[in-house]
């Protein structure tokens, strides 16, 4: 179902919607994480995803907007 929902938002360009429904079964949203890139670590909580498809972190200083597909999440 999840996907269906996922496919059927981007054949009407419903990217909102698409944003919204990404962000609703997103595992460990509003939880704290490490997410790992080139060897460094940042912590934080996990907001969701951006309009532009970037994972956003909050790390209390600032939000991380993440787009790189070889880093790794893990729930703390």
């Amino acid at each position: 179902m999840f996907c269906n929902n996922l496919v059927n938002f981007l054949k009407k360009e419903n990217y909102d919607e698409l944003v919204k429904e990404y962000n609703d079964n997103l595992f460990a949203i509003n939880r704290c994480v490490s997410i790992s890139i080139d060897n460094v670590s940042h912590e934080g909580v996990l907001m969701g995803i951006s309009n532009y498809g970037e994972l956003m972190i909050n790390t209390g200083n600032n939000v991380l907007t993440i787009n790189d597909i070889n880093s790794t999440l893990r729930m703390i």
